[in-house]
């Protein structure tokens, strides 16, 4: 009886550790402020995508979680430098062993066209070599590809006949 209590009691213990530990109130710091939301991804004229933001958090009510986890997505698009932000996805689930829900909100930041650097005009660096490996055209190719530019036909097994 007491090794099943025990066991009981490391189960219970260690579902409770998984459980996720989200805010319940996410302070608005003082730069997303400025944040605003929109409806629909600006003109490309006036703004530019600076990222992907994700917000979340989790409350007893739902206005109250949606409100820390629309905070927590105005933080991060201004830790971006972003004063726009879109919300592309919004989802809210139950945490009944918590007697709470969760919302989740996935956005798009952007920055004012006027708030980036200018380059136009100025002479920008390439770099000597590409930042990525290109296999060399003088590389060994494999023998199935020398044989099929040899011999087309020789290249592929026959298919053997039904009959």
């Amino acid at each position: 009886m007491a090794v099943s209590t025990v066991l009981f009691g490391l189960a219970a213990g260690s579902f409770g550790a998984c459980a996720e530990e989200l805010p319940s109130h996410v302070e608005l710091a003082t730069a997303a402020d400025n944040v605003e939301f929109a409806v629909e991804a600006p003109s490309r004229d006036g703004y530019r995508l600076v990222g992907t933001v994700k917000g979340i958090a989790a409350a007893n009510d739902l206005d109250t979680a949606t409100e820390a986890a629309r905070n927590d997505l105005r933080n991060k698009a201004a830790a971006l430098g972003a004063t726009l932000v879109t919300i592309d996805e919004n989802v809210g689930e139950p945490m009944p062993l918590q007697n709470k829900t969760k919302v989740k909100l996935t956005g798009r930041a952007y920055k004012p066209v006027d708030s980036l650097p200018d380059t136009t005009g100025q002479d920008i660096e390439m770099p000597d070599a590409a930042p990525f490996a290109i296999p060399a055209t003088d590389a060994a190719p494999d023998a199935l590809t020398t044989r099929a530019r040899e011999a087309p036909d020789a290249a592929m097994p026959a298919i053997p006949s039904a009959d």
